[in-house]
């Protein structure tokens, strides 16, 4: 940092070279020999993105939780998905610990700023579970799981979803998730986004996985940090950075095995620069485990990706009522790859018992309609519809049958002709 400019790759390699341990050291010994505060000197360096990651490398484990949440509720809004990221990966101990140190730190009590910056059913569970009594009690009613995950399955409302997760201890909640698999032989989330829950829905479905998994768990904030419109970035910071010295091999092994793509190569198309060269090399630093039977045996189709499910109950909302919700359904569709959307339709298939391309078919129309329902045939299928659209009618469309035919091996047309007989 010393003179013009600043050698970032430098900053990179020592900070994430050493553990957060050592980290601490470093920092102590920055002051000792210069008579200056390293942090100080770092945010007076560097900017954006890049600087919050490596700041966030500098703090200690508890003072990163705090400064996360806080500046999740900081200026216009808060940034709901981080306040729920870091309060529902915590245990009651975790929380105390959290709350004790965001008092030192800022002069404020966590639950009272929580209460103020959110609203409604999600305001209701988060300073629930600050609380921090949610999981004091181990004991589970194994009846009474049984008994809710059968009303939630069958009246799947937002009442019946808030009372579950506001009336019941973590275990508990947990025992109703299992029951709920058990008995219907689908995750617990299914029912829980059926309800449309509204603001509180990503809280109780964050709760449940938490309870059920952690690793999964992480591995979902992670993905939703990266794939939602906009990255989150202050999400993916804290879950990266906190993580890294605990579970993230294990992380990085689950989130490949439920989204058929390494987190390293999802967070380089995501980010930029020298967020990203930090980014990447956090990942890199460790290893990936692949997961284990009993971290979650063969998966399901309910099992695999929870987005989906996400995606399907988004696509079925912007067609219910008058008039379908054009630009959700567009970027539903167009965010997901083509086998993504093979998969969303399925789930819509199984959640709503109804197909997807028909549900569109009905409510569409022109050229739009024709490009979405393009957009969800897997390649082969949609080939083979070009080319007998081209032909039906009046009239041939040659231009069409000569550039597909022409633009294909003959490998590629020998599946093509199998499809079109098929």
């Amino acid at each position: 940092m010393k003179g013009p400019g600043t050698k970032e790759d430098v900053i990179i390699e020592v900070v994430t070279r050493n553990s957060n341990s050592q980290r601490q050291t470093v920092k102590k010994r920055f002051t000792e020999i210069y008579n200056q505060d390293l942090v100080e000197r770092i945010k007076s360096e560097l900017t954006g993105d890049f600087k919050d990651t490596i700041l966030a490398l500098l703090m200690p484990p508890v003072e990163l939780d705090v400064d996360t949440l806080y500046k999740s509720m900081k200026g216009l809004g808060a940034d709901e998905p981080t306040l729920i990221g870091v309060i529902c990966s915590k245990t009651g101990a975790d929380l105390d610990e959290v709350k004790q140190e965001y008092k030192k730190e800022y002069k404020s009590d966590l639950e009272s700023d929580v209460r103020k910056e959110t609203k409604g059913d999600l305001r209701d569970l988060l300073v629930q579970l600050l609380a921090g009594n949610k999981d004091k009690d181990p004991k589970v009613d194994q009846v009474k799981a049984e008994k809710d995950a059968t009303t939630l399955y069958g009246q799947p409302k937002p009442s019946v979803v808030k009372e579950i997760f506001l009336k019941n201890s973590l275990p508990q909640i947990k025992a109703i998730s299992d029951a709920h698999k058990k008995i219907f032989h689908k995750d617990i989330s299914v029912s829980i986004k059926r309800a449309s829950c509204g603001d509180a829905e990503e809280a109780y479905l964050a709760c449940a996985l938490r309870q059920q998994n952690k690793t999964k768990y992480f591995a979902d904030r992670l993905r939703s940090s990266l794939k939602r419109a906009g990255v989150n970035n202050r999400q993916l910071i804290w879950a990266l950075v906190s993580r890294s010295e605990k579970d993230l091999p294990a992380i990085k092994g689950k989130y490949r095995q439920l989204y058929g793509s390494p987190l390293r190569e999802d967070v380089k198309t995501e980010t930029t620069g020298d967020y990203e060269k930090t980014l990447l090399t956090i990942i890199d630093k460790v290893g990936e485990e692949k997961p284990t039977d009993e971290e979650d045996p063969s998966l399901t189709t309910d099992d695999e990706i929870n987005e989906y499910d996400e995606d399907a109950v988004k696509l079925h909302k912007a067609m219910a009522g008058a008039g379908a919700k054009e630009d959700v359904i567009t970027e539903v569709i167009t965010r997901n790859s083509n086998p993504e959307r093979q998969k969303v339709k399925k789930r819509y298939q199984e959640i709503y018992n109804k197909d997807l391309v028909k549900d569109l078919d009905a409510e569409l129309s022109g050229i739009y309609q024709d490009l979405m329902l393009a957009l969800l045939m897997p390649p082969l299928e949609y080939d083979a519809f070009c080319l007998n659209k081209a032909m039906k009618g009046t009239g041939t469309d040659e231009t069409t049958l000569i550039s597909l035919i022409c633009s294909k091996s003959a490998a590629d047309l020998d599946d093509i002709k199998n499809e079109y007989k098929k």
